[in-house]
């Protein structure tokens, strides 16, 4: 048995995307072996992980960059190691592998939602994983919301789309004793400041709310194409000294403004899986966010649901924030359980030919 791994958003992503490589690839190396897994990547900006990795046994190769770096390199080292298996953890797959494939779906908003995108981004984007799940063996998506999605755009799909969740293993880093240095009171918003976020709706709802008295709002994520107009509209609103914008931080520092935080908004309109929600939850906060949405499937019954758009559902959401109750620890355990590696393991087992 062995795993061949396109592992570019686990040493190349921060986010979303990359938290969710390096966490199923964590499980892989403890439940096989890394002796067991190749990664392929064109570079590293995750040190730390790299060296996990590596301690684990795993085979890691960096090709270098370049524009076909996938399609130049990877059908070779596939068929160098052997591969039982080419897993895709994002919905890119060349053409020229010879062993099963597997894609990892988390979105298709390019699809539903062109407009959040530059137009050449969603071009290439709808190339390259139009071709990607077309090819594939099989396709895991994050959510049913996401592979509900895929269906609708791609029907002969549906026979080869299985759900599984993310598997969610708190970052070694987490651990660290951080500080953010932030002495108010405050609610957190965790994610990037793309259009999708909503966070125009957040900031409205804001400063229509009393809870501004008490609290301030924190923006912890990569800095996007919204954050010069919602900086205006804080000044605007004379704001400025009660949201603060903390732009990019580490997994280490991201755990501390968990810790400290009174509550954890999420208002994203669309997300394949919405990691932040569980997150929070994992720091036992409430969590507010949006109903309709995937975010469901990473709340379940814990979280608080608004309508992504309405400002007054999310105002009187943010004044509840006082009264609310952090989750119920055998409620939160039997939740987080549902996405630990004992729980996933057995379907990645079958995907990959195992039992």
């Amino acid at each position: 048995m062995h795993l061949v791994f396109d592992a570019k958003r686990a040493f190349v992503n921060g986010t979303g995307l990359g938290q969710y490589a390096r966490a199923h690839l964590r499980m892989v190396a403890q439940h096989l072996g890394g002796q067991a897994i190749t990664l392929c990547s064109p570079f590293s900006r995750m040190p730390s992980f790299e060296e996990e990795m590596k301690e684990a046994g795993a085979n890691i190769v960096f090709v270098g960059k370049g524009a076909f770096w996938r399609s130049k390199h990877l059908p070779k080292i596939a068929a160098q190691s052997a591969a039982t298996t080419f897993h895709a953890l994002s919905p890119e797959l060349p053409s020229g592998i010879q062993a099963p494939t597997i894609v990892t779906l988390h979105d298709l908003i390019p699809f539903e939602n062109p407009a959040y995108h530059r137009f050449p981004d969603v071009f290439l984007y709808k190339l390259k994983s139009s071709k990607a799940l077309t090819r594939a063996d099989k396709i895991v998506s994050v959510s049913a919301r996401t592979a509900h999605v895929a269906t609708r755009f791609f029907p002969s799909l549906s026979s080869k789309i299985e759900v599984i969740p993310p598997v969610f293993l708190p970052a070694p880093e987490w651990d660290a004793q951080a500080s953010t240095g932030y002495a108010k009171p405050y609610i957190l918003y965790v994610g990037s400041q793309d259009l999708r976020k909503n966070i125009g709706t957040l900031l409205r709802a804001f400063a229509a709310s009393e809870i501004r008295r008490d609290f301030s709002l924190v923006l912890v994520g990569p800095l996007g194409s919204m954050t010069r107009s919602w900086r205006e509209f804080a000044r605007n609103m004379e704001m400025e000294d009660q949201v603060h914008f903390a732009g990019s931080v580490s997994e280490a520092q991201k755990a501390a403004w968990y810790r400290g935080a009174q509550a954890v908004v999420y208002p994203s309109l669309v997300e394949g899986f919405g990691l932040p929600v569980l997150e929070a939850l994992y720091f036992q906060k409430p969590v507010l966010t949006v109903q309709d949405s995937s975010m469901e499937e990473a709340g379940g019954p814990l979280a608080h649901y608004f309508p992504g758009l309405d400002v007054g559902a999310w105002t009187h959401g943010l004044n509840s924030i006082p009264h609310l109750a952090p989750p119920k620890p055998e409620e939160l355990h039997k939740h987080l359980r549902q996405f630990s590696t004992e729980a996933l393991w057995p379907a990645w087992k079958k995907v990959y030919g195992l039992s």
